[in-house]
């Protein structure tokens, strides 16, 4: 698949790192890509949209990254969506 065609979701608290982590990712070729400022907004995303790779912080408020990864875990339609924290 083409750095292009992947959708990449980054869900982070810090203006400042989803910034960061899209130049990076842009750098490499990685245009469709996708923020959330918290862990709701970025699993309403995920329940709406198509993604290959999720990065997403630990700590955040209204919802951790972890309790995010067990919801995302929970359904069978984004059980086995790469997530990296």
């Amino acid at each position: 698949m083409k750095r292009e065609n992947i959708h990449i979701l980054i869900i982070d608290d810090m203006d400042d790192m989803r910034m960061l982590l899209r130049s990076f990712l842009m750098d490499d070729g990685f245009t469709n890509v996708t923020e959330a400022s918290d862990g709701k907004k970025g699993l309403s995303l995920i329940q709406n949209s198509v993604f290959h790779l999720v990065i997403c912080d630990w700590n955040m408020p209204e919802m951790t990254g972890i309790e995010l990864l067990e919801q995302v875990r929970s359904e069978e339609r984004t059980e086995a969506l790469p997530f990296l924290m």
